[in-house]
C-alpha cells in the first residue's frame, strides 16, 4: 500500500434493509466502480454494505474480483455493529470476527477495525441516530476485563494471518475517549493492535463532549494504524443546554484535518486516510475530501520520492 492513500468507503454503498452479505453479487463491480470513478484507487470495506465474515469462500472470492474488476485495493475491512462484549449478541459477534478475520486475510486486506457499538434500535432508526439515545456500554471493571481479554483474543488470531486490528473510537462505548482507549491497548499489549481515531464519532454527541477531540488526538495519535474521517457542524447552546450536529465535508467541519493529519503524519503514521458521510450525496463529499486531503502539505511531504 502506498504511504497515506486517501480511501473511499462502501458506507456510501449501502442501501437500508439491504441483506447482510449483499443483495446482488453480481452488482458488486458495478457498485463498486462508482467509487473508482472518483479517483479513488483503495476503499475501506465496511460491513455495513458487504459482510465478508458471512460470505462463503465462493461469493468472498466473487467479492475480490468485483474488487479487482473496478480497480481498487483495500485499505482494509471495517466489521460495524458487531460488538464483542454486547451484552445480548457478543459471543455471536466474537464469532463473526473472527470469520471477519478470515475473511480479511483472503482478500488480502492488511487490517480489520472493529468496535463496540450497537446495531441501531428504537428512535436512531427514525431520524439522524446520533441525535438519539443508544445503549451505553457498562464501564465497570468486569466489562472492561472481558473487552480486554476478546480484544486480545481476536489480537492474537490477526496476527498469526499477519494482519493488524484497530479499535474504532465510538460514542457510548468503552472506547469513547483516549483514557479507556489508552488502558484497553496498554494491557492487551499486542503489537498489531492500534487505534482507529474516528474523531467524527465523538464530536457529533448531542449533549457535552467527553472530552476535546484536540484531547482525544493527543492521548491516541502514537497508536493510530486506521483511520475514518468525517466531520460535523456543532451547535450548541450552553443556556438551554441543547446541542446539535451535522454532518459535513471533511474540510467544514468541527475537526481542523490539517491538524488531524499533520500531528499523525508527525507521528510517524502512513496509514489510510478513509472517507465516511452521511447524508446527502457521499459521492461528491467523498470526492472533495480527497481533493482537500491530498493538498495538505504534511501528505504532499509523506509523498515525495
Amino acid at each position: 500500500m502506498s504511504e497515506l492513500p486517501v480511501a473511499g468507503s462502501t458506507l456510501a454503498l449501502a442501501r437500508p434493509g439491504a441483506i447482510a452479505g449483499g443483495e446482488d453479487p453480481s452488482a458488486w463491480a458495478g457498485e463498486l466502480a462508482q467509487i473508482a470513478e472518483l479517483g479513488f484507487g483503495h476503499v475501506d470495506l465496511v460491513s455495513a454494505w458487504v459482510s465478508p465474515g458471512e460470505l462463503d469462500q465462493a461469493r468472498l472470492d466473487q467479492l475480490g474480483e468485483s474488487l479487482s474488476t473496478a480497480g481498487l485495493d483495500l485499505a482494509g475491512v471495517s466489521l460495524v455493529r458487531a460488538s464483542v462484549i454486547d451484552p445480548d449478541d457478543g459471543d455471536a459477534n466474537l464469532e463473526l470476527t473472527h470469520a471477519t478475520l478470515e475473511a480479511t486475510a483472503r482478500l488480502g486486506a492488511p487490517s480489520l477495525s472493529i468496535g463496540f457499538h450497537r446495531p441501531l434500535q428504537g428512535a436512531q432508526l427514525e431520524g439522524p441516530f446520533w441525535m438519539s439515545p443508544a445503549p451505553l456500554d457498562d464501564a465497570g471493571e468486569a466489562n472492561f476485563a472481558k473487552a480486554i481479554d476478546r480484544v486480545g483474543e481476536v489480537s492474537l488470531r490477526a496476527a498469526e494471518l499477519g494482519l493488524e486490528v484497530s479499535l474504532e473510537l465510538h460514542e457510548g462505548t468503552l472506547l469513547d475517549r483516549g483514557e479507556r482507549l489508552r488502558h484497553i491497548l496498554d494491557t492487551v499489549g499486542a503489537g498489531n493492535l492500534g487505534i482507529n481515531l474516528d474523531l467524527g464519532n465523538l464530536v457529533r454527541v448531542p449533549g457535552r463532549q467527553v472530552e476535546s477531540w484536540q484531547e482525544t488526538l493527543a492521548a491516541c495519535a502514537a497508536d493510530v494504524n486506521y483511520t475514518h474521517l468525517k466531520n460535523y457542524v456543532r451547535l450548541e447552546d450552553p443556556a438551554g443546554g441543547l446541542s446539535l450536529s451535522a454532518p459535513c465535508g471533511v474540510a467544514d467541519g468541527e475537526i481542523d484535518y490539517r491538524t488531524v493529519v499533520g500531528a499523525l503524519v508527525t507521528a510517524g503514521y502512513r496509514g489510510p486516510l478513509c472517507i465516511e458521510h452521511y447524508g446527502g450525496d457521499p459521492f461528491w463529499v467523498m470526492r472533495q475530501g480527497r481533493d482537500y486531503l491530498e493538498s495538505l502539505p504534511s501528505v504532499r511531504s509523506v509523498r515525495q520520492p
